[in-house]
């Protein structure tokens, strides 16, 4: 083994270890002066790597150290609450550590026998594939799944229902979503809007539609402990009269049948919550709403879930404790199906054929959207933000544009296999953006390689803005809210 690599080896495991004295100490001088020391031999690993030989397995122990020096960081920085970090920091070190030692016997054997990188190379090849096919695997199993069912026939009176819609500086979205709330075939029904204190044009568009019957309540400013969204979903669900509530955002396009559609198969199969995945009517879209299709199932802790439109039976809401107990938590809707799916009485489809609805979020409010959830949706775990950053880049981007090169060189069998899954993943893309977008807009599926490197970026980006600066969504800072929260992500 290389004496440079020895050294790298042991800078980057004391870097890890370091941490792991957090667990003795909530005194901050203390954490810091721990996470000072980790910081150090963690550049110290990770400038000695760009001086090695590497490999494909070195840049991913490089990936790994990377995320060791953020988990040094935060100590230094102590931007979180010192009783959260010395329980969460210590547990990243040993996770990172684990990878670490994988990843790092990989590049050390690897750089001393060409023969066996060439055995690891191959395994890791055909690894990826056989997860790109079990991507495959779970995009067709949701096409079939969650396709919607055909509109029930009618069987009596609908009960009432609530269309419940929060609204946050909305001017150019809350028109046309109130038209198309308003256009809704359904007798029993009224239209609630959340005001969450805005403060452009939404209020006097708000006090127009009242005179069309359009109810609207006037919010304030969150509580301590509370996110905006949350708090608007609380005030929606306690001023609704309905026996259904339908949350829907602002940039939703509801089809004229579907609220009737919807709540006549909650009625029939006797469903209590049902999510829809909208079609996305912008051609260029992050892919928030494909991750819920490409994770199998084993991977999932929750079935797939969007609060982008949902429905709920009133009681069944105020039987699961409201939303009081969820004030932080990044999607709320998770606990509530979580806690309806073990019995069947939750659902999830597409929004086509008699659900029809469709998203006209623009693509810079979806980068909001994603960065605002992809760290807390990780568990705030450094350990899993870089398992999931190491398989986006090297388990996906890395193959799918090793294709391009398969098609004007010879490879190896390697390669082969490497760029196989590559192809294998970038169709499960394709058929999971095809099921959410409008069929007008296919022909942009051609960016979808750019938008899986895009979207490597935006978990970094989120873990580096939750971690070391400020995440902003809709005019407010979030990030305080949730790192200081407690409540179920």
């Amino acid at each position: 083994m290389h004496e440079l690599t020895k050294l790298t080896l042991l800078w980057a495991v004391i870097s890890l270890l370091a941490p792991l004295l957090a667990l003795l100490t909530k005194k901050k001088l203390l954490l810091q002066f721990t996470g000072g020391i980790a910081t150090f031999f963690g550049i110290l690993a990770l400038t000695s790597l760009f001086a090695s030989n590497q490999t494909i397995f070195g840049m991913v122990y490089l990936l790994v150290v990377l995320f060791g020096i953020f988990n040094a960081l935060r100590l230094v920085l102590l931007r979180q609450p010192a009783e959260y970090l010395t329980a969460q920091a210590p547990r990243d070190a040993v996770g990172l550590l684990l990878l670490l030692a994988l990843s790092g016997l990989l590049m050390t054997y690897a750089q001393s026998n060409l023969q066996l990188e060439t055995v690891f190379g191959a395994t890791a090849a055909w690894f990826f594939l056989g997860c790109s096919l079990a991507l495959l695997g779970s995009v067709l199993r949701s096409r079939w799944r969650f396709s919607p069912p055909p509109a029930a026939s009618n069987g009596g009176q609908l009960p009432t229902l609530t269309l419940a819609i929060p609204a946050r500086n909305e001017t150019k979205q809350l028109v046309d979503s109130l038209n198309s709330a308003l256009s809704q075939d359904y007798d029993r029904i009224e239209i609630i809007v959340f005001d969450d204190f805005s403060h452009d044009k939404t209020p006097e568009i708000l006090a127009d539609f009242a005179r069309r019957g359009v109810r609207f309540v006037r919010g304030t400013k969150p509580a301590n402990g509370w996110l905006g969204k949350n708090l608007a979903y609380k005030t929606l669900s306690e001023q609704a009269s309905g026996d259904y509530i339908l949350f829907c955002g602002a940039d939703v396009r509801l089809g004229r049948l579907t609220a009737r559609n919807l709540v006549r198969y909650m009625q029939k199969n006797e469903v209590e919550m049902v999510s829809l995945m909208p079609l996305q009517k912008k051609p260029i879209n992050t892919l928030r709403y494909q991750w819920q299709l490409l994770l199998p199932h084993v991977l999932r802790r929750t079935p797939p879930v969007l609060g982008t439109i949902w429905c709920i039976k009133r009681d069944a809401l105020s039987g699961l404790g409201g939303i009081a107990g969820l004030k932080a938590a990044v999607v709320p809707e998770r606990y509530l199906a979580r806690s309806l799916a073990p019995s069947g009485k939750y659902r999830f489809f597409f929004a086509h054929g008699s659900f029809h609805a469709g998203s006209v979020k623009n693509y810079r409010a979806q980068i909001d959207t994603q960065i605002r959830m992809y760290y807390p949706l990780l568990r705030r775990s450094l350990t899993l933000a870089a398992v999931a950053s190491a398989y986006m880049i090297f388990g996906i981007i890395v193959p799918i544009f090793t294709v391009i090169g398969w098609l004007f060189m010879d490879l190896s069998l390697s390669w082969q296999a490497l760029a196989l899954s590559g192809l294998v993943s970038l169709v499960a893309l394709i058929l999971a953006t095809s099921s959410c977008l409008d069929r007008k807009l296919w022909k942009w599926q051609a960016l979808l390689p750019l938008l899986m490197l895009r979207e490597a970026e935006l978990l970094l980006r989120s873990t580096l803005q939750y971690e070391f600066s400020e995440v902003w969504w809709k005019g407010r800072n979030v990030s305080r809210t949730i790192l200081g929260g407690r409540s179920r992500h």
